[in-house]
């Protein structure tokens, strides 16, 4: 799992970007002010994240947001 720790202003949202194929899962966080990657899960740490409950693939973007507040990377006012 690759996190980067970035600063985001309080209006700024992020984007999702999902992939699958076949066995393959990738989930990507950007930050749609700069295109900057905030995280990206591949594979077994995506779906562990799905089957954690953590992200939820019938609102990705709610759910990566809460959760990358959760682990720190994103704060209360978005950053």
């Amino acid at each position: 799992m690759a996190v980067r720790k970035a600063p985001l202003p309080g209006d700024t949202r992020i984007k999702v970007d999902v992939w699958s194929e076949r066995d393959r899962l990738m989930v990507r966080v950007i930050d749609a002010a700069t295109d900057e990657e905030i995280a990206c899960w591949w594979d077994d740490d995506a779906r562990g994240l799905v089957v954690d409950g953590f992200l939820d693939p019938r609102d990705w973007t709610r759910s990566a947001e809460s959760y990358l507040r959760h682990i720190g990377v994103l704060g209360a006012g978005g950053r």
